[in-house]
């Protein structure tokens, strides 16, 4: 048996930087677990986007009179295989997953002029946990994890470039993705303050993600991590360049806990611009980056 779910659900959005905005959402699913690890499920979601006027917002994304409304209509399927051991702080195995959908949304653009978009969202990861000890002295009886990611993501519109609704584009930037930056100020930016420093993010429609991170346990329960991130998110697919990947290194400190790792981490940029508000950033978070 397939079971079937029926969801209804209301959302608020209040990023640090990007657009504030409200979900609405109604949406059936069906879900069928294949073997220990391997699953796969399928909807149909209606949902209203509704940028609001109020906090720390982009400018550019809403209209100046009044709040601007996207009707999103999608058709998804989504599938994992997770063969990691302990899932609150993976050691060993590996973790992919592939999403897809179809989306028909209609709404104002920019100039307030009412559009209709159909297109198509890709997105997928793969995810590696390596588990060794070091042939060195003093360190033979410590269990390290070498961790790595990469994900990608890519938004293909089917009839000519028209806006996106916000909960739809990529974001990068933050605690989960590349920790040298910011939360979402990796990618094209909406809004910056009057020293030409980068405040608010716009989103876009092609991401890149690349991780690898060595976990290392010290004493007790806590746990330090050293980093290597890299990635961008790019507007349009056609301006995908490899060579403005962004690099970011950083470490940081994990204290394991029943509910999942606490952890700090300090990012900093390799290649940073004169846009970027500053080098470094901090993060803090619940479970390891991924």
């Amino acid at each position: 048996r397939t079971p079937g779910v029926f969801q209804l659900a209301f959302e608020q959005y209040r990023p640090v930087n990007s657009a504030h905005f409200n979900l609405y959402r109604g949406s059936f699913d069906v879900h069928k677990v294949f073997s220990k690890g391997v699953e796969m499920s399928g909807g149909l979601s209606a949902r209203q986007v509704d940028i609001v006027k109020q906090g720390t917002i982009d400018t550019t994304l809403i209209s100046p009179e009044q709040v601007r409304k996207s009707a999103v209509y999608s058709l998804s399927f989504y599938g994992k295989r997770d063969k990691r051991k302990n899932i609150f702080n993976p050691y060993d195995g590996s973790y992919s997953d592939v999403s897809l959908s179809f989306s028909y949304s209609r709404g104002k653009n920019e100039a307030g002029i009412n559009e209709i978009n159909r297109y198509i969202t890709l997105t997928a990861s793969w995810q590696r946990y390596q588990p060794f000890r070091p042939k060195l002295p003093h360190f033979k009886r410590w269990n390290f994890t070498f961790a790595t990611r990469l994900k990608i993501g890519a938004i293909v519109e089917l009839f000519g470039k028209k806006e996106i609704p916000i909960d739809d584009r990529f974001f990068a930037g933050g605690a989960t993705t590349v920790r040298g930056y910011h939360e979402q100020l990796l990618g094209p930016a909406a809004g910056y303050d009057q020293n030409g420093k980068i405040i608010r993010a716009a989103g876009g429609k092609a991401l890149f993600i690349a991780n690898a991170e060595l976990r290392i346990p010290l004493f007790w329960l806590l746990v330090m991590e050293t980093f290597v991130d890299a990635g961008n998110v790019w507007a349009e697919l056609n301006q995908v360049n490899p060579l403005e990947i962004k690099p970011t290194t950083g470490f940081g400190l994990a204290l394991l806990t029943p509910l999942g790792p606490v952890r700090v981490d300090l990012g900093y940029k390799l290649l940073p611009k004169k846009s970027d508000p500053s080098r470094y950033a901090i993060h803090a978070g619940l479970y390891f980056a991924f």
